[in-house]
């Protein structure tokens, strides 16, 4: 396996940086980076960032590290570097709810998101349902 890029090391940093990203922060993010080392001469055709991100994940898997993509709703995508281990670094940022708490907090969740396409008094499955998303609409997550 090739080394990362200066370019994707750079890209890899930007994500690091923060918490989470909205697709057009990635995308300045891979421009500033990946984009510009390649106008500078740097090595390797310009990607596109999926492409960058799926050769990151391939580097960091290793790690216990992977970059995720959450979509919520129609063109809503957040990417976040996540650590996929159980290991004490993530246990000491883990909650301290139960797993009852933990379940029936993602069950809420989960029917805020799946019915949050209605409005005006609209109840989920009926022909009235518009499509609206209050909040987020149907969401995902992805690895790329």
């Amino acid at each position: 396996m090739r080394p990362l890029t200066l370019g994707e090391q750079q890209f890899l940093q930007l994500l690091s940086s923060r918490p989470c990203s909205t697709e057009d922060q990635v995308a300045v993010m891979y421009e500033s980076s990946i984009l510009a080392r390649h106008e500078e001469g740097g090595r390797g055709n310009p990607r596109s960032s999926n492409d960058s991100i799926g050769r990151i994940n391939n580097h960091i898997e290793k790690l216990g590290l992977a970059v995720k993509m959450v979509c919520l709703g129609p063109n809503v995508r957040y990417y976040a570097l996540v650590n996929k281990l159980c290991d004490d670094v993530a246990k000491s940022f883990a909650t301290s709810r139960g797993a009852l708490e933990v379940a029936y907090f993602k069950l809420i969740l989960e029917k805020i998101v799946e019915d949050g396409n209605s409005r005006d008094g609209d109840e989920p499955g009926t022909s009235r349902q518009s499509n609206y998303f209050a909040a987020g609409g149907k969401g995902f997550i992805t690895e790329l």
